[in-house]
């Protein structure tokens, strides 16, 4: 009985041969998540991020203490390194001797970063891009964890892995979703600026639409070319359109549908219209014309955005009673912007709707054009509105859904180590690493 309770004499561990350096890099690895964790708990410090993605530029407490641990000792730093930077190093020598990817001075400054301000939409793109840059980078790491990762379930996961990324279909959504999210990516980029220019984004909005649907219409043959030669190049078989989609290897699997039905109509058109409905619905006609009279009022550049149509549009959403007052409303517009260009130079270097309505309190100006500084009252109200609404957003997001994933016994843990923390502190590290490993079965043995 004692036998079956060593993890050394299990079948998992027959399968799992370690040397002693695994062994020793494993325990580096514990104690290193050990001492990290050991911080925050007595700290009452949370350990998770937001985005925990690779692009992320704050991963959590613990990923970047751990990350800082690493950086500041060479031995923990090497048993956590990640195995595809030198093969990612070697291909990118490669690619850089054939010119298919650019140095600083050309296109791509880095194929592997994310710059500030990224969101998790621009971090797809960036990591579709390089999956398609770096596919036999990749593809060699997971052949080398298929024959020598030490642990046999990582060497059927990178088997697993393998198989599914030499199959059409994902190198068919790969391209597809690359192609979807390169048509988007300027509008996006837009939409992250901090001074952001609304009048560019929704012409960019325009555009990305008008993309996406000649895309749907007029791109599904170039769209199949590019897939075939990078499956030509990469050893990947292409299925005959004309036959029976299967789903699977099984031919019992085999539907009443081709393949070209299943890829063009199934995955092709639902794709492209799934993206071209989140646009529209995120910007509507009325959230369009909103934000469009806004941009018509900013002080920004001496009101170059200035368009009174749009901002007599914004007063028809805003209230019943600038609505009735149209043509008073119309008239003090035109006087407002002649004082605000030509007039008077405190209207000159302002940042925004809020320092606009700061002059026209100080200049008496809210009382000489009542309606526009009412319009610009609401307008602030609207942002102050969709402010708010983000901050309830990300509330709802922590108070919620975060803390409905975690485990009551984690969270029972970690108050208990910081509650009774004087005595967790003498707590021994090996006494941790001999609980872990004896709470289940575990790849690494010591």
């Amino acid at each position: 009985m004692q036998d079956l309770k060593n993890q050394r004499q299990s079948i998992q561990s027959s399968f799992d041969k370690q040397s002693e350096k695994a062994r020793s890099d494993y325990r580096m690895r514990l104690n290193a998540s050990i001492d990290v964790a050991r911080f925050l708990l007595t700290s009452g410090f949370p350990f998770r991020g937001h985005d925990e993605s690779e692009g992320s530029e704050y991963k959590g407490a613990f990923l970047e203490l751990l990350k800082s641990y690493g950086d500041r000792s060479f031995d923990v730093g090497r048993v956590i390194l990640d195995s595809l930077r030198q093969h990612q190093e070697d291909k990118l020598e490669e690619l850089l001797k054939f010119g298919e990817v650019h140095t600083r001075q050309g296109l791509n400054q880095s194929v592997a970063s994310n710059g500030q301000g990224d969101t998790r939409w621009g971090s797809h793109f960036k990591t579709l891009d390089n999956f398609l840059i770096l596919f036999s980078s990749i593809v060699n790491v997971l052949k080398d964890m298929k024959r020598d990762c030490p642990y046999h379930l990582d060497r059927f996961a990178a088997e697993n892995l393998l198989s599914k990324i030499h199959e059409f279909e994902f190198v068919f959504m790969l391209h597809l979703m690359f192609k979807v999210l390169l048509l988007t990516n300027e509008l996006n980029k837009v939409l992250q600026k901090k001074d952001q220019d609304i009048v560019n984004a929704m012409g960019l909005l325009d555009l990305s639409k008008k993309r996406l649907q000649m895309m749907r219409e007029d791109e599904w043959d170039s769209m199949m070319d590019e897939v075939s030669l990078f499956c030509g190049k990469h050893g990947i078989s292409i299925p005959k359109m004309n036959e029976d989609y299967s789903n699977g290897k099984s031919k019992r699997k085999r539907s009443n549908i081709s393949y070209l039905h299943h890829f063009r109509v199934e995955v092709f058109y639902a794709v492209i219209d799934l993206a071209l409905q989140e646009l529209n619905n995120r910007f509507d006609v009325v959230t369009s014309d909103l934000l469009l009279g806004m941009a018509s009022l900013s002080p920004v550049d001496s009101f170059a955005n200035f368009h009174k149509d749009r901002i007599m549009k914004l007063a028809e959403y805003c209230q019943v009673s600038l609505v009735k007052r149209a043509s008073e409303l119309n008239f003090q517009l035109d006087d407002f912007i002649v004082y605000g260009q030509k007039c008077d130079s405190k209207f000159l270097n302002l940042k925004g709707i809020k320092d606009l309505a700061k002059v026209m309190i100080e200049t008496k100006l809210d009382q000489t054009w009542s309606l526009v500084y009412l319009l610009v009252k609401l307008t602030l109200i609207i942002l102050l509105l969709h402010s708010v609404e983000r901050a309830f957003s990300s509330m709802k997001y922590i108070k919620n859904d975060l803390r409905n994933r975690m485990d009551e016994d984690l969270l029972n843990g970690c108050l208990v180590c910081y509650i009774e923390r004087s005595i967790f502190k003498n707590v021994s590290n090996d006494a941790i690493i001999d609980h872990f490993q004896n709470m289940k079965t575990r790849r690494g043995q010591l």
